[in-house]
């Protein structure tokens, strides 16, 4: 072998052996002086919901691009209908098409005109939808002196948020209400209620799960509304509910559709008995 040759494949061993020595020393450092988690290591990790964003690093995580594909949500219907003297009920129902984006927050406005089309009333307020699937927006019981004529509702400053792609629609979000049912009061006061039984089968514990009762006649016109909240509600437990209208609807309450949901791209809905992160609130 020649000196040149000799040479060579001496500099290429030292510098195996120098690459070898270094990632031993790095190693042996990183076990004595590990790292610590911080709000800067641009790691997702400590409690953080996102990368060094909210949990101990405050801060609202930045929401991820929503697709080109993606679909606005829809207005299914606004409507008004009386539940009192000079009082109505509103109600919206929103639909998200998109199976794997919802929202955790938007804002709403809904506008009541009377028969001339003026504005008579404006209420705002916020809320959120889940993935693949429908809810209401309802406001109870708004005193308005003039008969209403019309309604519209604007959807603003949409937080969109992507769950992951093993989480399909919102089955694993299981809230179903067991034994709903209508009618006269036990009271024979003539008022009516609407009642069911929630039932947390998710494996989360939830502070505050949303309940939206809605009735309707045979041809689905509104004839009331409601909203409920059950708070600090753990997983596998069932609670009893009930809503009261003080006047009976003003038609045949041919359905009632109970709806049950939990925001669960807001970190602080989930109660942390065991500190875990849920996989929802992963991104």
């Amino acid at each position: 072998m020649t000196t040149f040759g000799r040479i060579i494949r001496q500099l290429f061993f030292g510098a195996a052996y120098l690459f070898l020595a270094m990632g031993i020393v790095y190693w042996t450092y990183g076990k004595v002086f590990p790292t610590l988690p911080s709000c800067g290591d641009g790691i997702q990790n400590q409690d953080e919901t996102g990368i060094d964003c909210e949990g101990v690093c405050g801060g609202e995580c930045p929401p991820a691009p929503l697709p080109s594909d993606a679909q606005n949500i829809q207005v299914a219907w606004v409507k008004a209908v009386a539940s009192d003297v000079d009082a109505y009920d509103l109600a919206a129902k929103i639909i998200n098409p998109n199976k794997y984006w919802g929202i955790e927050s938007f804002d709403y406005e809904i506008n009541v005109k009377d028969k001339a089309s003026a504005l008579i009333l404006a209420k705002t307020g916020k809320s959120y939808i889940l993935p693949d699937s429908y809810d209401y927006i309802i406001i109870p019981s708004q005193k308005i002196g003039a008969e209403v004529g019309g309604l519209d509702i604007k959807l603003t400053q949409e937080k969109w948020r992507s769950v992951n792609e093993d989480y399909s629609g919102v089955s694993s979000v299981s809230l179903p209400i067991k034994g709903g049912q209508y009618g006269l009061t036990e009271d024979k006061s003539g008022t009516v209620a609407a009642s069911g039984i929630l039932v947390n089968k998710t494996s989360y514990d939830f502070d505050k799960i949303d309940i939206k009762i809605v009735l309707l006649d045979s041809d689905g016109e509104l004839l009331g509304a409601n909203v409920l909240d059950m708070r600090a509600m753990f997983s596998g437990e069932e609670r009893y509910f009930r809503s009261i209208w003080s006047t009976p609807p003003k038609g045949m309450v041919s359905s009632v559709d109970f709806k049950a949901t939990a925001n669960i791209f807001n970190s602080r809905n989930f109660m942390r008995r065991y500190g875990t992160e849920e996989k929802f609130q992963r991104r």
